[in-house]
């Protein structure tokens, strides 16, 4: 079953499910994704980091853009799936920790395989070889990263 979560500051009817979230990991060739939750406007977030959980639901989920939509809630509801964990990451725009969630591949490869088409999910090695490809751009030192 895929579970929809619900954007709080997102408007009416905003969400996601969590299989958008799993082919977007997949399609970045990351198994995880950083929070980036920012309370700028987008236009200033897409520059400190753009390859952040909230830069991609703020993209893709709500018509609400200029807040931020990767608030804790989000983080929380999407651990209690039991298909993702959080901790510290390495921001693809700036190569420092940040705060965000990673997915428990083996739960996650069972999702995927339920899809029509099915997900196909990038491997260990493809994960490995992104993460030492090293940080692109920057973001900035803000304490809820």
């Amino acid at each position: 079953m895929d579970t929809f979560i619900e954007l709080p500051h997102g408007g009416k009817g905003a969400g996601f499910y969590v299989s958008q979230l799993i082919a977007h990991l997949r399609s970045t060739g990351r198994d995880y994704i950083i929070q980036g939750q920012q309370h700028c406007t987008l236009d200033k977030h897409t520059k400190k980091k753009s390859q952040s959980l909230d830069v991609w639901l703020r993209q893709n989920f709500t018509n609400r853009g200029d807040v931020a939509q990767a608030v804790n809630k989000v983080i929380e509801d999407l651990v209690l799936t039991g298909l993702f964990t959080e901790g510290k990451f390495t921001c693809p725009d700036s190569g420092e920790s940040c705060k965000g969630i990673k997915s428990v591949i083996e739960k996650v490869e069972a999702v995927a395989a339920n899809y029509e088409p099915p997900l196909v999910l990038a491997s260990s090695a493809d994960v490995e070889a992104r993460r030492m490809a090293g940080p692109v751009g920057w973001c900035d030192d803000d304490p809820n990263r």
